[in-house]
């Protein structure tokens, strides 16, 4: 291999490796506090993403531009709906999906809704909710519920893969990557809690700021495969 060969293959690995320029930015969503402010100033009824929202919800430079709530049952999405519940006397809840269509124009899992289905309000078998942002963000914090509005225990799936979630936290949240769609989603083998909602999370744009150890991107392996080639250069030039 040539001298240029090997070090244009180290310069283009470490170009991968240098953190791309812009600005970064923090953000934090409390859905909790959100649907409790809905439901004081709609008579108890509590709201839709779209009617808590409007559609979009800022903090700074971050937008979450959609929360949707799916489920196996509804297959053409007709009825389901991404859903903020309201605090109750045993503590906040936060987000969660409703299956139950609509009363009108109030979703059907309202509370002081005759005919609503107030039990089907947080994500459970069969549902998922996705939140997608405006921009690639990783999570500094995220707090779950259970069905009682406790601290959740158990287990989900978040873009397809099994976290362990003890007392509402999850112990690592930058594990979950840095993306624009997150998808959670009831786990089967969750135990005690089957039963969850998004109470508040906290985000950071920028991947360079996650704590959490991830595995040596193509462009490192390229660089070290540069240098490698260097210093089997310079040995043979000795020799």
């Amino acid at each position: 291999m040539k001298k240029r060969h090997v070090l244009g293959a180290a310069l283009i690995g470490l170009t991968s490796l240098m953190p791309v320029m812009g600005s970064a930015a923090t953000a934090s969503f409390n859905f909790a506090d959100l649907a409790d402010t809905y439901a004081a100033g709609n008579g108890g009824h509590e709201g839709s993403w779209d009617q808590v929202t409007g559609g979009t919800l800022t903090d700074g430079a971050v937008t979450i531009v959609n929360a949707k709530g799916t489920y196996t049952g509804d297959p053409t999405g007709d009825n389901t709906h991404a859903f903020f519940d309201s605090s109750d006397a045993s503590g906040s809840a936060g987000l969660g999906v409703c299956h139950s269509g609509w009363i009108g124009s109030v979703s059907g899992c309202s509370s002081n809704q005759p005919g609503a289905n107030t039990s089907d309000d947080n994500i459970t078998v069969g549902e998922t909710l996705t939140l997608l942002f405006n921009t690639g963000v990783f999570f500094t914090d995220i707090l779950f519920k259970n069905a009682s509005h406790g601290l959740f225990n158990g287990s989900l799936v978040i873009n397809g893969n099994v976290y362990s979630i003890a007392a509402g936290l999850l112990a690592a949240p930058g594990t979950l990557g840095h993306n624009a769609t997150f998808t959670f989603a009831y786990d089967p083998a969750s135990s005690p809690d089957s039963e969850v909602y998004i109470s508040k999370i906290a985000v950071d744009t920028n991947p360079d700021n996650n704590p959490t150890p991830v595995p040596l991107p193509a462009g490192g392996l390229l660089l070290l495969g540069g240098l490698a080639g260097l210093g089997a250069l310079k040995r043979k030039r000795k020799a």
